[in-house]
């Protein structure tokens, strides 16, 4: 077993589909293994909804990547919980999480940023710059992002997260 790592995850998202339920059975898997895992997001979404029905969930505003109140919360809740990872999902929780964690100086959570779609994105500027490592859906999705100039160090490939609980992969734990 690796050392306990403290996660925090955060997704603004407003939807209830794949990606969502993705971050749910990760939050569950990481927790079952021994980590710590919370995930932040709006309040009344279905992630929140279904985070805070699990124990896993915390409600952020993240209104815009320059949500002071949103900031204050993520800070404090950071430098409570002594949180080693910060996860990132969206442009407005990648941005606000990065100056969030920029806060902390050297004593600062390693930040990672997930890519759940294959199509590349619009901007390259928050996987350059507003994280420490991207983690992409795939291999060829890694490669177009390092074609585009992102180092290869920083970009890894996870398909799709960790399987369900429902689904058996084979490995062990």
């Amino acid at each position: 077993m690796t050392d306990r790592l403290r996660i925090l995850h955060l997704d603004c998202t407003m939807g209830k589909g794949g990606q969502e339920k993705d971050h749910l059975h990760e939050a569950v898997e990481f927790t079952r293994r021994g980590h710590w895992y919370t995930i932040a997001a709006r309040p009344g979404t279905f992630l929140n909804a279904m985070a805070e029905k699990i124990g896993l969930g915390l409600s952020v505003p993240l209104r815009s990547n320059v949500d002071f109140e949103s900031f204050l919360i993520l800070r404090k809740f950071i430098l409570q919980n002594r949180i080693d990872i910060l996860v990132t999902t969206s442009y407005i929780d990648s941005v606000l999480g990065w100056f969030v964690a920029l806060s902390f100086g050297k004593s600062r959570p390693l930040v990672v940023r997930q890519r759940h779609i294959l199509n590349p994105p619009r901007r390259f500027l928050p996987y350059r710059h507003f994280c420490d490592y991207l983690v992409a859906v795939s291999d060829i999705a890694r490669f177009g992002y390092i074609e585009r100039n992102i180092p290869f160090w920083k970009v890894i490939s996870l398909p799709r997260g960790i399987p369900p609980p429902s689904e058996k992969s084979g490995q062990g734990t």
